[in-house]
């Protein structure tokens, strides 16, 4: 028995690292003005916040998003969000780059923008989250629920 529950203790040892990367993902639609704070009025540049917002359509602001939080830091390089979108029968993944490090505290937004992803009624139907490293090693991964184990 003692053997047992050193097995289970090890096993759960290395697992460890890659229970709870990404924490509390879903997927929300948010309108251009959602992200519009008082001094933007001001400035005309958008604050963000303590919130890391990357988007497939830098210019445009509408669109599904994909939000998330880490319970690690991680030294992300870049995301990849493989995305089945409303009626489509293929995928596509999008590539966000990564040009500031991110912290547990942050609220992390991967927006599906562009003239695809205007219709709040025609969101990603399923999508899978990869996380990733400057040498392509994958950090953490999580999937939606329609996404299926494979």
């Amino acid at each position: 028995m003692a053997l047992i529950r050193i097995l289970l203790a090890t096993l759960l040892v290395s697992a460890g690292p890659r229970l709870g990367a990404i924490d509390n993902m879903e997927q929300v639609f948010y309108t251009e003005d959602a992200f519009k704070r008082i001094s933007e009025y001001f400035t005309g540049v958008e604050d963000r916040g303590n919130r890391s917002i990357l988007r497939s359509h830098p210019e445009e602001r509408t669109g599904h998003y994909v939000k998330f939080n880490l319970t690690k830091p991680y030294a992300v390089n870049r995301c990849q969000l493989e995305v089945l979108g409303f009626g489509a029968k293929e995928t596509t993944t999008y590539t966000f780059h990564v040009d500031e490090p991110w912290s547990v505290e942050q609220p992390i937004y991967l927006g599906l923008t562009g003239p695809e992803w205007r219709n709040k009624t025609q969101p990603p139907i399923a999508y899978k989250l990869v996380l990733l490293d400057a040498a392509g090693n994958i950090l953490a991964s999580a999937r939606s629920f329609l996404w299926g184990d494979g």
